[in-house]
């Protein structure tokens, strides 16, 4: 059986251990705030084994994959990927899959492949500098960022040449009642890393 990502890659993660981390029996429910210094082995290993694959290789493994990580909270349901094609936020991308749920919450996150790592990176640092952006940050020691979308706030979180989005949208009994409150946009936010991270989950068993 493989391993997933280590309970110290969990640990670095900080406050997205209150939405699910806390679900795993082995981990901690109060996993406290850290802010990432060196990247957790487990993800660089997950990186390697990125640089060495082929894109198209890539884009087929997630494509015939089924969606599933511990990390996801159960209200999202039974979870469906599917092509995500024809948008201008997913140009110059080799391919791309949309995430949605069966539960609480509709669109979970997305991955996005590009031909190479320096496109992916310039991909995430466009969207960090741009109006909507937050800057650069980390999140368990990989690039990321956080964006205003739309409907919510996105989290980007590039490992080699793909691109993990994570949407936090208000869910279906919330509503657009939740939107612009400071305390559910913090919540919000929350939910779009905590997606991200378990999508990364997701491509970390995928890969192997």
């Amino acid at each position: 059986m493989h391993a997933r990502l280590s309970r110290r890659t969990l640990s670095m993660i900080g406050p997205v251990s209150v939405l699910s981390i806390s679900r795993s029996a082995d981990v901690p429910a109060q996993t406290p705030a850290a802010t990432p210094v060196d990247r957790p082995s487990d993800v660089t290993a997950l990186e390697e084994r990125l640089a060495v694959t082929n894109p198209a290789e890539i884009i087929a493994m997630l494509g015939s994959s089924t969606v599933a990580s511990p990390l996801f909270p159960a209200e999202v349901g039974s979870l469906q990927i599917g092509p995500w094609q024809d948008d201008a936020d997913i140009e110059g991308a080799q391919g791309a899959f949309q995430v949605v749920g069966s539960g609480e919450y509709l669109l979970i996150g997305a991955y996005v492949v590009y031909p190479n790592t320096g496109t992916a990176t310039t991909t995430l640092e466009d969207s960090a500098s741009s109006m909507d952006g937050s800057g650069l940050s980390t999140v368990v020691g990989l690039p990321s960022t956080s964006i205003n979308g739309i409907f919510g706030p996105v989290t980007q979180v590039q490992i080699g040449p793909v691109l993990i989005w994570g949407f936090g949208m208000p869910s279906r009994t919330d509503g657009a009642a939740s939107s612009g409150a400071p305390q559910d946009l913090t919540r919000l936010q929350l939910q779009a890393m905590t997606f991200a991270v378990a999508l990364l989950d997701h491509l970390n068993e995928t890969t192997r």
